[in-house]
């Protein structure tokens, strides 16, 4: 279940974050990150990166030798503009964890602090520390974006309900520990008969 939860999270990102952003960049670096993830996580690149890759491999093959890969892929840049090897300033991480945290903070108002805390405890892949992701999550307006809808709409958000909440709680592990408020609210809905059968 948490692998699962990982790689749905992951293709949200492909598609609400590093899509957005590449067409926005056009930075091939992108494209390679994204495919490699997917091939990390057993998924299968999106298609808009397997159609830019198309269009670089194809470009490159009719040059008959004239152009080199890098070039053809758009890794060589032009004069005045950064290298595509710069690393981004947000990655496709930063959408995953900033996702989460706010999908808690909208389902059950958490501080921020616990918030990140919860994060960090579930996802095994979060390789940074609690106080620098609640920092970027304030810092970089992670929830103005969310609330403005800049990465999309997040669908799962649109059912507010108890049962939709309850959905959400079965993707943290058997034995994750919740924060004293959403461990209450498990148990107000074992009285309307809504159970965490996870």
């Amino acid at each position: 279940m948490k692998r699962n939860a990982e790689k749905e999270a992951i293709q949200k990102g492909f598609q609400l974050y590093d899509k957005i952003k590449f067409e926005k960049e056009k930075n091939p670096r992108i494209l390679l990150r994204v495919f490699t993830i997917a091939r990390q996580y057993s998924l299968t690149p999106p298609d808009w990166v397997l159609d830019e890759l198309y269009k670089a491999f194809t470009s490159y093959l009719s040059a008959n030798g004239k152009t080199t890969l890098d070039k053809a892929m758009g890794l060589t840049r032009t004069r005045g503009k950064p290298p595509a090897w710069v690393e981004e300033k947000n990655s496709i991480w930063d959408f995953v964890y900033m996702q989460e945290i706010y999908t808690i903070r909208i389902y059950f108002g958490l501080p921020i602090d616990e918030t990140v805390r919860m994060v960090t405890g579930w996802l095994s892949y979060c390789p940074v520390a609690d106080e620098t992701l609640a920092d970027k999550y304030i810092r970089q307006h992670w929830e103005e974006q969310f609330n403005n809808n800049e990465h999309g709409v997040l669908v799962h958000l649109i059912d507010q309900s108890n049962e939709q909440k309850m959905k959400y709680l079965k993707n943290f592990p058997k034995d994750f520990i919740f924060p004293g408020k959403i461990q209450a609210f498990i148990e107000q809905q074992k009285k309307n008969k809504l159970y965490l059968k996870r």
